[in-house]
């Protein structure tokens, strides 16, 4: 074989071996990959105090509490229910708060499965801020008595968390003023969605309805009190909701 082919061969061979090696490696590379797409939480808008913004997902915990009230429930609560509340466990394990299943398997709420989500609630560490407020956002999605506005009200009504870490400590040490600010938010989470949702249901239900005169008096009430709260994000959140309405 002359030089110039036997370098041809070569030049080809190469090529070849290469191209598997690519090949190869972007297989390996599509294999690895996570199936699923990373989602933000959702943004709570303040008025001035704060920038719509995307908050980042608190420390969760081990999410044991959520099958303890399922468990609990089970006796109480229709099977369909029951599933309701496994699915949610895997969607709060998974920290994806734009889980769509949140929007297609939460609508609707029965008496019961309300009931078992405030349980789930308050089976949570209170650390665990993310989940907590998106139960509070599926419960308050769908206010139909006072009995709704009550737990939302009582959600409103707890005790500062101090830091994400401990709430019923402040955090030590220097904090870094973006992550500080993100932090600020992210404790009283639970709570801002529960003035956002008060503030929603207000704005969409009818002030003739008589079955709604009790939830619409209570849902007034509860954001009149959470004015007064010296928390000032939910002050000022609750303050706004309260403009918006005309008060």
């Amino acid at each position: 074989m002359r030089e110039s082919d036997q370098k041809s061969s070569r030049l080809m061979a190469g090529v070849v071996v290469g191209g598997l090696a690519v090949l190869i490696a972007a297989l390996m590379w599509l294999t690895s990959r996570p199936t699923g797409k990373a989602s933000p939480a959702p943004a709570i808008e303040v008025q001035n105090s704060v920038e719509s913004t995307s908050l980042p997902a608190a420390a969760i915990a081990p999410a044991a509490g959520i099958t303890e009230a399922a468990k609990k429930m089970n006796t109480k609560i229709s099977s369909e229910d029951v599933e309701k509340i496994k699915v949610l466990h895997e969607i709060l394990s998974s920290k994806n708060d734009n889980d769509p299943r949140l929007d297609s398997d939460f609508k609707n709420l029965s008496a019961e499965m309300k009931q078992a989500l405030a349980e789930t609630y308050a089976s949570l560490p209170r650390e665990s801020r993310n989940q907590k407020g998106t139960v509070v956002f599926l419960l308050g999605r769908s206010i139909s008595s006072a009995a709704d506005v009550s737990f939302l009200s009582s959600v409103l009504s707890e005790p500062p968390c101090l830091s994400l870490e401990n709430c019923s400590r402040s955090p030590n040490g220097t904090v870094d003023e973006h992550a500080s600010m993100s932090n600020d938010i992210t404790v009283v989470y639970p709570q801002l969605v529960a003035v956002k949702s008060i503030g929603r249901f207000l704005n969409t239900s009818s002030g003739e309805d008589a079955g709604l005169v009790d939830a619409r008096k209570a849902a007034i009430a509860a954001l009149e009190n959470a004015v007064k709260s010296d928390q000032q994000r939910i002050s000022a959140a609750a303050a706004l909701a309260l403009q918006n309405l005309g008060h």
